[in-house]
């Protein structure tokens, strides 16, 4: 028995400091807490990486500080998407 939970240990171990890593770096501030490495350096970190992720998490952490979503130029929603000529 205790052989089997050395061994569990063992194979935990590595899961536990991968998770304490990813918590303390978090590029995406993905869980909103502390971090060693500052906004600005997250920040270009994340903008090269994948820029939209970041913004929806930050969205998703703080929807008042970020005013309003941006639709792109060819979303223009005045156009209708179906041209119907006459009566149906």
């Amino acid at each position: 028995m205790r052989r089997f939970i050395g061994n569990s240990l063992y194979f935990v171990i590595p899961f536990v400091v991968y998770s304490l890593i990813i918590a303390f770096i978090d590029p995406f501030n993905y869980l909103n807490g502390f971090s060693i490495t500052s906004e600005e350096k997250r920040k270009t970190i994340a903008q090269d990486i994948e820029p939209h992720l970041y913004k929806i998490i930050a969205f998703e952490n703080d929807p008042k500080k970020i005013g309003s979503l941006e639709i792109p130029e060819a979303m223009d929603f005045t156009t209708p998407w179906i041209k119907i000529n006459g009566p149906i």
